[in-house]
């Protein structure tokens, strides 16, 4: 089972998207079993793929409930109102903030996620981060065998990078990041590629130059369909599957996980 966080702690970077995109493909068109992960107290992966968010239970247990399995809060995900084989969701809701932040006071907080995920049987588990740092962010780390970091091509989010170094070192307990990049994978993509601002991309390309070994070779451009596709509350497959960024994600896919 690979567990992908997909994470910055900048917002406006696509980390939604992607997540939604990248776990409705892997399991509709590459046959794959996948759950996806809501960590974001704004559910709105969960709003796109769950017809309730207010049921419980939801995510917040894994916080709050004391030996809580993921599997109890998992459901199909609902698409243009039928089920889709092969993708389960632990859904988010707004309970969730505050089961975060009366966690128990108790040593090992950032392995709740991962203690309990053990029960779960499928391929690949897709987990949508918040844009900060809090507890959840510390647990989707800690469980993650991979760490995929989107970094948007437009205005200059490429700063938080060392940020997000720090955070996952921190988490997994290494001495310097240099020391973490050794022995984890963890993979940044450029997300949301405006090709027409030339100028931009290259300083961002060059911001990115010292991380050039751990960036991934599949650039995911910017494209209208995905902001169309999350107001009609759909991913984007289902919405318009002739969209040419699909074919970025599939490429991601590819490289990165098969």
């Amino acid at each position: 089972m690979e567990t992908i966080a997909v994470l910055n702690e900048k917002g406006g970077v696509g980390k939604t998207s992607l997540v939604v995109n990248l776990a409705y493909l892997m399991a509709a068109e590459f046959e794959r079993q996948v759950v996806a992960v809501d960590l974001d107290q704004q559910a709105n992966m969960s709003s796109i793929l769950v017809p309730d968010v207010d049921r419980d239970p939801s995510v917040a247990e894994v916080f709050r409930t004391r030996g809580f399995t993921l599997d109890r809060c998992l459901s199909d995900a609902v698409v243009d109102g039928a089920p889709v084989p092969g993708l389960q969701v632990a859904h988010s809701n707004i309970r969730l903030a505050q089961a975060l932040r009366e966690i128990p006071v108790r040593t090992n907080r950032e392995k709740l996620l991962q203690r309990a995920l053990g029960v779960v049987k499928t391929d690949y588990v897709f987990i949508d981060c918040p844009p900060a740092a809090d507890d959840a962010v510390l647990n989707a780390i800690y469980a993650a065998s991979i760490v995929l970091v989107p970094v948007q091509m437009g205005g200059f989010a490429a700063n938080a990078i060392q940020d997000v170094l720090d955070l996952i070192t921190d988490v997994k307990g290494y001495e310097t990041p240099a020391e973490m990049l050794s022995n984890e994978r963890v993979v940044f993509v450029r997300n949301m590629l405006d090709k027409r601002v030339p100028s931009l991309n290259q300083k961002v390309n060059a911001a990115l130059a010292p991380i050039e070994p751990f960036l991934a070779k599949t650039t995911c451009r910017v494209a209208s369909a995905v902001s169309h596709a999350t107001i009609a509350g759909k991913p984007l497959l289902a919405e318009q599957p002739d969209a040419p960024v699909l074919d970025d994600y599939r490429d991601l896919i590819r490289e990165l996980l098969l």
